[in-house]
């Protein structure tokens, strides 16, 4: 559930970014509280003047903050710019909203899941035409059977617990991962123009959403061409056109985002078929599963690189998740270390953490300096 900034499509590599930038707003806490005194060196470091460098706000930024109390409070003088409320960020309300156009279809991927609250928040759910949701652990065990009295057949809730014996219907892995728990935080939203693809930090609970701090990559892809000519129209085809656009040819990966997304996806096993409301017909006339939907859309503009995490032990040379998998992406993204001194510190943030051993943490260490030397061949859980 790890998304990494890289170079931007073109490969030129991009400035850090402040995604928490207010330099309007009242220097104080969201307490109230005065700032801490500045350091006595405090005035030898200026930042630069914004005729010196471009304004954040006119880039293109995939990554948010979900806004908090103290965020709302001051949107009456500007709220910091990407600090984004849920609905914001799922793309129902906001400045994307008019462009994306009406929302059709929606897969939730989360591990703790307040059904009421998400309800609340987004209402629109109720309607549509197809929801899927994967959890780890409901706050309520009866909100997704009132979801599903809601909406009948278009709602499909599935539970995904990794510590459930293999096969079975919450576990779909080949092997039990006895503290295992489905923990991927994540959106996929379909609109009547793009796909958005949302991966996140938040449980959907209020108080993950609204007091924590969260972050989400956040970024939009259209239909691949061959989709959005008007032969692949749903509603529109002859039986012979219409089993070309549901060939396998016509889906073909437009990128490596895209593999690694459909890859992770793939070990849900989740083959369900289903009729979608993907054209500017009522649905679509033939039933597609996950894989096939996501497969129609042009991801060649992503600036993440995917970093899933699959319960498992994975083996080297390729492995296409865990720290494994932030290895090579760091190797093949990150500059190399430059100047006769290494930085000799690793700061990490994590929400969680599960048991580790010594063994376990220096690989993570050994993984994330792209400067380490490299394992023939080993094994390791992500």
């Amino acid at each position: 559930r790890m998304a990494e900034l890289i170079p931007d499509a073109q490969g030129s590599r991009v400035d850090p970014i402040c995604l928490d930038l207010d330099s309007d707003a009242d220097p104080r806490d969201d307490d109230g509280r005065p700032p801490l005194p500045a350091r006595p060196d405090a005035g030898r470091r200026r930042p630069p003047s914004r005729s010196s460098a471009p304004d954040v706000r006119d880039r293109f930024v995939p990554f948010r903050l979900y806004a908090t109390p103290g965020d709302l409070r001051e949107a009456t003088r500007g709220r910091p710019p990407f600090c984004h409320t849920l609905r914001e960020i799922v793309g129902v309300e906001g400045p994307d909203a008019d462009k994306l156009g009406g929302m059709r279809w929606i897969v939730v991927a989360n591990y703790l899941i307040d059904f009421g609250y998400l309800l609340d928040e987004i209402p629109e759910l109720v309607g549509l035409a197809r929801a899927v949701v994967f959890y780890g652990c409901p706050t309520d065990a009866a909100g997704p059977s009132r979801w599903k009295a809601a909406c009948g057949p278009a709602l499909d809730v599935r539970r995904l617990a990794p510590s459930d014996p293999p096969g079975s219907a919450c576990n779909p892995l080949p092997h039990k991962i006895e503290y295992g728990v489905h923990h991927t935080k994540m959106f996929l939203v379909g609109y009547e123009t793009r796909l958005r693809v949302v991966i996140h930090t938040s449980n959907l609970t209020r108080a993950d959403v609204s007091n924590n701090c969260q972050g989400a990559y956040v970024q939009d892809f259209p239909l691949k061409e061959v989709f959005r000519s008007p032969a692949c129209a749903a509603g529109s085809q002859s039986r012979r056109t219409a089993d070309h656009c549901a060939s396998d040819d016509v889906y073909a990966a437009s990128s490596p985002f895209e593999e690694d997304l459909v890859s992770y996806l793939e070990t849900y096993h989740h083959s369900q078929k289903y009729v979608w409301p993907l054209d500017d017909a009522p649905a679509a006339p033939t039933p597609l599963d996950l894989v096939q939907v996501l497969r129609r859309h042009d991801y060649a503009s992503a600036h993440a690189v995917l970093v899933p995490s699959v319960p498992g032990y994975h083996r080297l040379p390729r492995c296409p998740c865990g720290h494994l998998r932030l290895r090579d992406v760091i190797r093949r993204h990150a500059p190399p270390a430059s100047g006769p001194r290494r930085p000799d510190a690793l700061l990490c943030q994590f929400s969680s953490l599960g048991a580790f051993g010594p063994r376990w943490l220096h690989e993570l260490v050994a993984s994330l300096d792209p400067d380490a030397p490299r394992a023939s061949d080993q094994s390791a859980a992500p």
